[in-house]
């Protein structure tokens, strides 16, 4: 259901996946045929004393938006749906239209429609939909809401997100109802908000994601013979509904908006953030740190960040391999200590290079032998390297997932399997939000898709943030927590099913830096009586450190 034949970037993407599809038709495509709502000019408007109420301003907001950030965004690009349905139906509707926001279907279109017998409408236009046609399809009529419907319903999408400083912004395919962004929840997704004046920078990657909600619930509608179920909304209440902004109000939240970031942008223009390891001593089962005190900085150096820590204890001694990257510099590589007696590192010493970006060493014990994986995702896959004289000659022995770029990934065995956890930007969405599983026989592979991929679609507790462990019964998984910035927490969970057919996991715990300077951290690992983890810090561009208070 569409208002013009002509589809944005991700909406297009919504339909090509469905005309390629094994296991749904496009059978029609219903336009709405009815002209657009005549704007009054904006000088009527002031002369009426109405220009409190309209919203020219916020008009132009969004016409800038798209001015200067266009080259950039890729969501709002225009499609030309024609060329892709010469042999699909296309069925010219006039609704009726109830009040200043709602469409009916006058009977003529209702006994049209009800020829197709449809399985499923998605809607894309007309206004908010009322009548006989949210029940004519077998599994309802499919809308999207770009906003978490327990908090912010109406529009502009990610707008007043924006305003309020959320973390996040959240997107809903629901089946519709009567009631405005109230119907049954299919699926839902997080992602990030970031700090900036500009909505459609935030839009580009939250639209792009959200093209493959239709594709997955259609596939698990056909596998199951149900709609997909999403315990994140049960219970809960819908949000404050809310409206594009007037003139006035517009001032006021853009004005808000431009003095946050000018004033980001000058607190930047000081200072940097850098990456740098810290440890502490801690047995196997212990419960996972709420923050950095305790931790020690050992390893740190003003021309390297240093992120991403995974230890491992052989013959007794227990190793930190790390990325090491040169900032300035097109890629990173791998490097390695050994903590020494009394829990210093020894000197660092590059492992693995490569003519592209290498992060997140993963290394374990297999078959005799060990072995490590290292995100490649410049590479489009995961390389496997095995080592020939531990810990510092490595052999590269095979790629997992070729092809993907994969993010992250994180190796467990579990009840004589093994998993594989990693982030995938499946269609633009970003590195950040949607955690895939894979299982197999073998560390090596061959690698299957788990049938409830991404298993996560949440910026919060996706991206793997170091190994699973166990602490006190429980089997805990380290996630990354990405709103509104890039390593800013790592979330805690447990894992309370996980199986080549199911998994879920619940929020248990926080690592989250408050101490002065700390900006926050992304991975942490710990073997051998040590843990690890890197702390993000503000760092002065200035010579003299106290010219800037750390925020």
């Amino acid at each position: 259901m569409v208002d013009d034949l002509v589809l944005e970037t991700w909406q297009s993407q919504v339909v090509t996946d469905i005309l390629a599809s094994e296991f749904a038709d496009l059978v029609a495509v219903i336009v709405c045929w009815a002209p657009a709502d005549k704007a009054t000019p904006w000088f009527d408007n002031l002369r009426n004393l109405n220009f409190h109420r309209t919203s020219e301003i916020y008009d132009l907001y969004e016409a800038v938006c798209r001015r200067f950030l266009g080259r950039n965004l890729t969501y709002h690009r225009r499609h030309d749906l024609r060329t892709r349905i010469d042999d699909v139906p296309v069925l010219n509707v006039v609704p009726q239209r109830e009040r200043r926001f709602f469409d009916s279907l006058a009977e003529i279109d209702l006994e049209t429609l009800r020829a197709f017998d449809f399985d499923v409408l998605i809607r894309f236009g007309f206004r908010i939909l009322k009548g006989e046609i949210l029940q004519m399809p077998k599994w309802g009529v499919w809308s999207f809401h770009h906003g978490d419907e327990t908090g912010f319903r109406g529009g502009p999408s990610c707008f007043w997100e924006m305003v309020e400083g959320e973390a996040t912004v959240g997107c809903i395919l629901q089946v519709l109802n009567e009631r405005l962004d109230g119907g049954r929840v299919i699926y839902k997704s997080y992602s990030s908000c970031p700090e900036t004046l500009w909505v459609s920078s935030v839009r580009d990657q939250h639209y792009l994601k959200s093209s493959a909600f239709v594709r997955r619930c259609l596939a698990t509608l056909h596998r199951t013979g149900e709609l997909p179920r999403q315990p994140y909304t049960k219970g809960e209440a819908l949000g404050r509904l809310y409206r594009k902004p007037g003139n006035l109000r517009a001032i006021k939240e853009l004005g808000r908006l431009g003095f946050r970031t000018f004033h980001q942008s000058m607190a930047n223009a000081l200072r940097y953030s850098d990456w740098s390891l810290a440890a502490r001593s801690v047995h196997e089962d212990a419960h996972p740190p709420r923050g950095l005190n305790g931790f020690r900085t050992i390893l740190e150096n003003k021309d390297w960040s240093l992120a991403d820590p995974n230890l491992i204890t052989v013959d007794g001694a227990t190793y930190c391999f790390f990325e090491r990257y040169q900032p300035g510099r097109t890629h990173g590589h791998i490097a390695c200590f050994r903590f020494t007696e009394g829990g210093h590192p020894s000197q660092p010493k590059a492992v693995i290079e490569c003519d592209h970006h290498l992060s997140y060493p993963f290394v374990f014990e297999w078959d005799d032998a060990i072995y490590m994986t290292v995100e490649a995702a410049e590479a489009s896959c995961i390389k496997v390297f095995r080592a020939d004289a531990f810990p510092l000659k490595w052999v590269e022995v095979g790629r997992m997932l070729p092809g993907q770029k994969a993010y992250d990934p994180t190796l467990f065995e579990h009840e004589g399997r093994w998993y594989l956890f990693t982030v995938i930007d499946e269609c633009g969405g970003g590195s950040f939000d949607e955690l895939f599983l894979f299982t197999s026989h073998t560390p090596l592979g061959p690698w299957e898709p788990h049938p409830l991929n991404p298993i996560v679609s949440d910026v919060r507790v996706a991206r793997p943030a170091g190994r699973l462990f166990h602490s006190e019964g429980r089997l805990l998984r380290p996630a990354q927590d990405c709103s509104r910035t890039y390593g800013r927490a790592i979330n805690i969970c447990e894992v309370t099913a996980l199986s080549p057919e199911t998994f879920s996991q619940r929020l248990v715990d926080r690592i989250e830096p408050h101490e002065t300077g700390k900006l926050g951290c992304h991975t942490v690992s710990r073997s051998g009586g040590y843990e690890v983890i890197d702390q993000r810090e503000y760092r002065s561009k200035l010579r003299f450190n106290r010219l800037l208070a750390a925020r």
